[in-house]
């Protein structure tokens, strides 16, 4: 037989916080095993827990209406709801669980992996997290909510980013610099598309033999101030074959205001094949471009190229930031692929059968000398025999992974630190690892 109960309807205040507390006891007393966990908590206090009505669901300005698997109904006014959550039973099952447990280490595990056998992976993520309250360095707990170890210091990735001068961007880390190209506005674009077809004029004018065109486009280089004009300097100079134009480029850069040209200064330091023009970009250098720039410089100590991460290693000894050193620290010994040459065997290898007969068994392709041949055939080689060519020795290019000791990341370190602990990165880390704690 289904009773149905009701608190919603116009009774005096006082009555009807009185029924609704007697209704929360037959509630409690009467309905212990429920298909699902809902739940309303009164402000008066208690709560009902059952199956929310569709009409609750949909419209919350409704009453709200919840029924026991015993088919009793409650309905209860808005005003008389602190709080209501639609929620499986599995869920409620975890608050009892959780209700139950004496918080300690141990049966903060034991009910994370309950949590993780019953697909609720906020709770147990919640678990884990209370365990790292109690226990900050328990190495499971770490891992499963994305933490490692870097330079000694537990951080998620997100967090490792940001230290290293990251920003995300619709899901990915990048540069600020990149982000700022990303996000622009139409109208930016519109700005910077007019500089386009003027930049390449006047790099046309540097290399004419018209002196008079060569000295316009100087001056108008000159006097160009204007930040929207990077993207296309960027275009047209950055990697002109003629280094008089890079260099060029270097100077306008160094003059655009408000750090605009950080990255593009930083880029030629580190990847411009003049070492001149490496050498005046770095002079250029403002100790507010070293700020703007530090995420790339950071991310070029982990170039596949030895010679980026060495000269960034230089730079960021100039920017004298200690964020760079958890950075300099990996990077004291990279792995690198290096091409090598090495020489292909001319050798004929031979051996000689049980019936007597004398084969070629490489790898070298070839015949064997008279006297040789005649020596093996006679029993005298019985062992056989490697027989090298004179001449010209061929080579082959091979890859060869190696380990490289950077000089100038040591270098970078005892200047941001004091302190020469060598090549031995876990020294260096455990050392960093007491200055950060």
């Amino acid at each position: 037989m289904t009773l149905k109960l009701s608190v919603y309807d116009k009774v005096t205040p006082p009555l009807r916080t009185m029924r609704t507390k007697f209704l929360v006891l037959i509630l409690i007393f009467a309905s212990p095993a429920l298909g699902r966990a809902d739940v309303i908590r009164l402000s008066q206090g208690g709560e009902f827990r059952g199956e929310f009505a569709k009409a609750t669901q949909l419209d919350e300005s409704a009453p709200a209406t919840l029924e026991t698997l015993d088919g009793i109904q409650i309905t209860v006014a808005r005003e008389d709801v602190a709080f209501s959550k639609a929620r499986s039973r599995v869920v409620e099952e975890y608050y009892s669980k959780v209700r139950d447990a004496d918080g300690s280490v141990e049966s903060c595990w034991l009910l994370a992996d309950w949590c993780r056998t019953h697909s609720l992976g906020d709770e147990r993520a919640e678990q884990l997290r209370q365990i790292l309250a109690l226990e900050p360095d328990h190495e499971e707990a770490r891992r499963i909510l994305g933490y490692r170890k870097y330079n000694g210091k537990w951080m998620t990735r997100d967090e490792f980013m940001a230290s290293q001068g990251y920003v995300q961007h619709k899901g990915k880390w990048i540069t600020p610099q990149e982000r700022d190209l990303r996000e622009k506005t139409e109208a930016q674009r519109e700005a910077e598309s007019v500089w386009y077809p003027k930049v390449r004029l006047w790099v046309g004018w540097l290399a004419n033999v018209d002196v008079h065109k060569q000295q316009a486009a100087l001056a108008e280089f000159q006097q160009l101030k204007d930040p929207t004009a990077l993207a296309a300097l960027r275009n047209s100079m950055e990697n002109h074959r003629d280094a008089r134009i890079r260099k060029l480029y270097v100077n306008v850069l160094a003059n655009l205001p408000d750090d605009a040209g950080a990255f593009g200064l930083i880029e030629r330091c580190l990847f411009d094949a003049d070492t001149e023009i490496r050498y005046f970009a770095r002079n250029a250098l403002k100790p507010s471009h070293y700020e703007a720039g530090l995420p790339l410089l950071v991310k070029a100590l982990r170039s596949d190229e030895n010679v980026v991460v060495r000269r960034a290693a230089v730079l960021l000894g100039d920017a004298n930031n200690k964020q760079a050193i958890p950075a300099l620290i990996e990077a004291l010994v990279t792995t690198h692929i290096v091409q090598t040459q090495v020489p292909v065997n001319n050798g004929v290898s031979f051996g000689q059968s049980g019936n007597g007969n004398v084969s070629v068994l490489g790898p070298g392709q070839g015949t064997l000398p008279p006297d040789v041949a005649l020596a093996a055939r006679t029993g005298n080689l019985p062992y056989g025999a490697n027989v090298q060519r004179q001449g010209f020795q061929r080579y082959q290019a091979v890859n060869v992974r190696v380990d490289v000791t950077n000089i100038e990341v040591l270098d970078a370190l005892e200047k941001l630190t004091g302190k020469n602990l060598g090549f031995r990165e876990r020294d260096w880390q455990l050392w960093w690892a007491l200055q950060s704690a």
